[in-house]
């Protein structure tokens, strides 16, 4: 904890500023972009550390303890930027309604540069034709490459998590942690970045291609981050980022 001390003209009496526990991912050697989510109006997420701002297009963004809510037709996101060989995201925030519909509902949160990278954060099913158990505004899913329905972590709407994804290019391994577990592990491909994209949101296909077969969900975002490095699971945990 730090804080301060100081004294009068005279050194007759002194006075203490609160103690602020500091913040470790802040201070992390290996911090690129952080995104405290504390502005508390506006439609601008501010990096703390980088200069990779993100924007929502909710026309109305609303602000509330900490974190910025983004409706289920809505996204979070900069235009591109986003440069690392290996790497670590993190996302601490939660999941609510889910948009109506049939079929499999998607949130994304990935990025696209060279080479071209997207993949759903999480998943739902209206009518579980996938994966049995996944349903409206009850159950989601981590849907990153090495999970599966019989390998795969779950867990309820409107509560928060922290989810975790680091890459390492020397072994080109992708890892999923979801509240300091790994539950899924993906090797043999490039998931190196290149002044790529950032986005958070449900309705990717729409504002790409036009394509609106693609159902949100509520979220409130709390805190992101990226870093320029694949934490280990004691660096997730020593900054904060496992529960």
């Amino acid at each position: 904890y730090t804080g301060t001390l100081s004294c009068n003209a005279n050194c007759q009496s002194f006075v203490t500023s609160a103690c602020v526990a500091p913040d470790p991912i802040a201070s992390a050697p290996t911090i690129l972009h952080y995104w405290k989510m504390d502005e508390g109006s506006g439609a601008t997420a501010h990096d703390s550390v980088g200069s990779l701002d993100l924007t929502t297009n909710a026309t109305s963004p609303s602000w509330s303890g900490n974190g910025l809510f983004i409706p289920q037709t809505n996204h979070l996101m900069n235009a591109t930027g986003l440069t690392s060989t290996s790497w670590t995201m993190y996302y601490y925030g939660s999941f609510g309604s889910a948009g109506s519909g049939s079929g499999d509902g998607n949130v994304y949160m990935w990025t696209f540069g060279s080479p071209s990278i997207f993949q759903p954060l999480i998943r739902w099913n209206h009518s579980s034709t996938q994966c049995s158990g996944l349903t409206d505004n009850n159950t989601f899913m981590l849907n990153f490459p090495g999970s599966s329905c019989s390998n795969v972590a779950r867990f309820s709407a409107n509560t928060l998590v922290k989810i975790v994804v680091t890459y390492d290019s020397s072994s080109q391994t992708l890892n999923t942690y979801l509240n300091g577990t790994l539950y899924a592990t993906y090797t043999g491909a490039n998931y190196s970045i290149s002044n790529g994209m950032f986005y958070l949101g449900g309705y990717y296909g729409e504002y790409v291609t036009g394509y609106s077969n693609v159902y949100g969900v509520d979220m409130t975002v709390k805190k992101m981050a990226w870093f320029n490095a694949a934490l280990t699971l004691n660096q997730i945990n020593s900054y904060g980022m496992a529960n």
